[in-house]
């Protein structure tokens, strides 16, 4: 099972649609300059966790976005938290390879399906931005522009 979670945790958002045009740079720099708690993102596989530490919500967001376009795309990368490398991702076909960069968990695999992973990136995209547009920073509504 895949999962994407935020800590301090809120509610789920609408499911983010890869046509509605996301200006993350005009976000990660208004949630910059606000005073905005910090958010952990954790993004886990069965019983693994990938997290770095808490950041704002606009690194966050460009995080999670860069993950969801390579994955989309099937391109072989690191899965990076807050510019940090935490595991590789590979591809084969419908498969995701994911493999921790810790010296302590080398070799130890984690095989999942590609789809059920961007599902998840796109739930948790959907509830961030929700949130962003409940502190008034960004709205989601206003802004939002269907390709």
């Amino acid at each position: 099972m895949i999962k994407i979670t935020f800590n301090p945790e809120f509610p789920k958002g609408v499911r983010w649609n890869p046509s509605e045009i996301i200006d993350h740079a005009e976000i990660f720099w208004r949630t910059t300059d606000s005073n905005l708690p910090l958010i952990d993102i954790v993004i886990s596989f069965d019983d693994k966790d990938f997290r770095y530490y808490p950041a704002n919500m606009g690194t966050v967001l460009s995080d999670i976005l860069r993950e969801h376009k390579l994955s989309s795309e099937s391109s072989d990368h690191a899965l990076e938290l807050s510019g940090y490398p935490l595991a590789d991702l590979s591809f084969d076909g419908e498969t995701v390879i994911i493999s921790p960069i810790s010296e302590f968990e080398k070799n130890q695999q984690i095989k999942t399906n590609k789809n059920d992973y961007i599902s998840a990136l796109e739930e948790g995209i959907g509830s961030l931005l929700d949130e962003i547009d409940r502190t008034g920073v960004w709205i989601r509504n206003k802004r939002t522009n269907i390709a």
